[in-house]
Order: C-alpha cells, then structure tokens, then sequence
C-alpha cells in the first residue's frame, strides 16, 4: 500500500472511531436530571453543512454491537504493532475530545475523509449507501496492510469450514447457472459484499421477504457459453444465493427509479429475519435481529434528509430512537416498522 493509500486507511477509521464514540457516548453528570424522567443514552451528531447522509450512516454503524468490537480489535495484536502509535494516538484523540466535549463537532474528521474522497464533499447532497461501501472498502484496505492474513478476504472457500469474514458487514454471494439444454449446473461467480442492495418492485407495499426472494430467484438469461460441453448461445437459469452470512447484515432498499424520481412503495420488514431461504442448499439460514432503519426523505431536486430509528444501548436495549442529525427523540417499535425503509441494519442471533 501507497503511503497516500495508507493515510486515507486511517483517516477513515478515525472517522469511524469518532463518530461512532460520539454516537455512543453515555451522558454524565452534567446539568440537572428532571425527576422522573429517563436520560437518554445516545446522542446525535451535529449537521455541519449537509452531512446528514454521513451522520446516518455513523449512526447506523454505531447501531451494530459486532463492528465496535472489531474496531478495537483492529487497534490489538503483533501483527498490527506498527500500528500502535500513530493510530492509537489518534484514537485516543478523538475519544479524549468527545468525553471532554459531549457534541463535539465532527467537522474535521469529515473535512480529513473529504481529502481522501473528494466527491463526498461536505456541501454536495450524497448518496447514504454509496458512502457506507466506500468507507467499509478504505476499512479493508486498512486491515488487509494492518494484517495481510485476515484482511480483504474475497476468494474464499465455500467449503464445510469457509474461513470468516474479517469486516462483519461483509459476507459472500454466489451466482450459479443451469443449463435446460445439457443440464450441466456451474458456478459461475463468487461476490464479497458489504451491503445487499435489494430492487423494489412497484405498488403499493411489498413485504421484505418477497423482495429478498424476488432478488434470489432464479432467472433466464440467454447466450450462454456452457463450460462443459463448450456450446454458445445457450439458454440458462441463473440464481443468486448467499454462501457467507455476515455478522452484521446491512440491506440497501434499492427505490432509485431516475436522478429525481425514486420508488416510494413501502417495504414491511420485521423484527427478526430468517435468510434460510436465501441460503445454498448445504449452508443453513441466519436469523437476525433489527437494529436500525435509515429512511431517505426525497424532495426531488430540492434534494432530502437522512434520518435514522436505532435501538438503545443496554441495558436499554428494548427502546428505540428517531435520530435527526443532533436531534434524538424516543419513539415506539410501531414508529420505527412503519417508516420507508432505504437501508437496515440487523444483527445476526443464532445460527
């Protein structure tokens, strides 16, 4: 790795680490508590001119218990030694000015991770999901350097002991053709993914679970080249299937239709998710539980907000919050399953 490459690593995973220790931070003994009432333990991230897609996003990482523990991890080990000064020093920095400023301004870890990236600039409205796989790449690429044996694990085997993910968002896909003419089944193709970005049909409403079996259904195609027998322009079935779960699961709710129309049908999506449906025929299913739900508030070319429902920190797990930029609401489990979904975020909670 480059050393621009490497500075940019970094410099993103200090972003993550500050802004998710802001998003997490657990308020202390300032002010006066009203009698009664229940402090709130999470807090939001202060919009320093149209950042409100990268606060949603630093919110819903914040929503995953699996990726904090991976971060500190990251900051641990011999084989990551070389590390240790810089990185934890700037861990330490971002931690030390949260706990000393509880809304502590994200401004220059934002303006830093702009440098790297360009075209998230600050002022420019930007797309939640396309943020969200760019910061999880540049994460990576930090621990494929930090510890080449574990990082950036793409070709794995799919095998009875498929090696684990390294990042828990990211989890494999598998894509298989079936030939009618000489019935000679191939797979064809292994993807590693942060994030599933699942098609809406259109109508009224649609239920999670179709549009995730819609996506893993298969599908004709034509023109195919059989790698057995060598014929051309075959006829096939092609079907996507996941072969590695990820610990996280983060769906993307694909509603693009034109640069100013998007689909606005609303998605239910539960509580817990069973993906055994979804699965190889030789890998059980997972099943999950929500965490959080970004919604994407469209205005056409007026552009939109990104907000966030996160569930609390224990031991207030059970309750859930609306999450507007530095602004954060109590709300019921009803308010967060009636919002239009653009990207979930589940935890996996058995095997």
């Amino acid at each position: 790795m480059v050393p621009g490459q490497r500075t940019a690593a970094v410099l993103s995973i200090l972003g993550i680490a500050a802004c998710i220790a802001v998003a997490n931070w657990q308020p202390g003994t300032y002010g006066r508590r009203r009698k009664g009432r229940r402090r709130l333990r999470i807090r939001g991230l202060p919009n320093t001119g149209n950042t409100c897609w990268m606060n949603a996003v630093m919110m819903l990482v914040a929503g995953s218990a699996t990726f904090p523990n991976e971060l500190r991890q990251a900051l641990q080990g011999e084989s990551r030694r070389r590390y240790r000064s810089r990185f934890t020093r700037l861990f330490d920095h971002a931690l030390r000015c949260v706990s000393d400023d509880p809304l502590a301004d994200p401004l220059t870890v934002y303006d830093e991770f702009r440098q790297q990236c360009p075209r998230f600039a600050r002022f420019q409205e930007q797309d939640a999901h396309e943020f969200f796989v760019v910061l999880m790449e540049m994460y990576d690429v930090f621990r494929a350097e930090a510890d080449p044996s574990t990082g950036m694990v793409v070709a794995v085997d799919i095998g009875n002991h498929p090696r684990p993910a390294v990042n828990p968002f990211s989890f494999v896909l598998q894509s298989s053709l079936s030939f009618d003419e000489c019935a000679h089944e191939s797979d064809v193709l292994l993807s590693s993914e942060v994030a599933l970005s699942i098609p809406v049909p259109r109508g009224d409403s649609h239920s999670l679970m179709d549009c995730l079996e819609a996506f893993t259904a298969s599908e004709l195609v034509e023109g195919v080249r059989c790698d057995q027998c060598n014929k051309t322009g075959l006829r096939a079935r092609k079907r996507t299937r996941f072969a590695r779960y990820p610990s996280a699961l983060v769906l993307h709710i694909n509603r693009r239709v034109s640069q100013i129309e998007v689909n606005a049908s609303f998605v239910e999506f539960p509580v817990h998710l069973d993906l055994c449906r979804t699965s190889l025929s030789h890998y059980p299913g997972r099943r999950y539980a929500l965490q959080a739900v970004m919604v994407a508030s469209h205005h056409g070319r007026a552009g939109g907000h990104f907000t966030v429902f996160r569930r609390g920190i224990p031991p207030d797990h059970g309750a859930w919050y609306d999450i507007s930029d530095d602004l954060v609401r109590e709300c019921t489990l009803q308010s967060v399953l009636s919002a239009r979904a653009y990207m979930l975020l589940y935890e996996q909670c058995c095997a």
